[in-house]
């Protein structure tokens, strides 16, 4: 189920004119490759330090 918002939005995009929901499109995915919607990256980020800190631990390395 599409929240409010969406419907509004799906709604606003019916009246652009014919290139602007290309260009509309286009930012989305964008924004999407470089990491701009980054409601994820925090996680992404505290993940990266532990596998870099672990790769810096002389026992996580003995291990392998």
């Amino acid at each position: 189920m599409l929240s409010p918002m969406l419907s509004d939005i799906e709604e606003m995009i019916g009246r652009l004119s014919r290139k602007e929901p290309l260009w509309l499109t286009e930012q989305c995915a964008h924004r999407l490759g470089d990491g701009s919607m980054k409601r994820r990256a925090p996680e992404q980020t505290r993940f990266k330090s532990q596998r870099i800190a672990m790769a810096d631990d002389f026992e996580v390395q003995a291990a392998w």
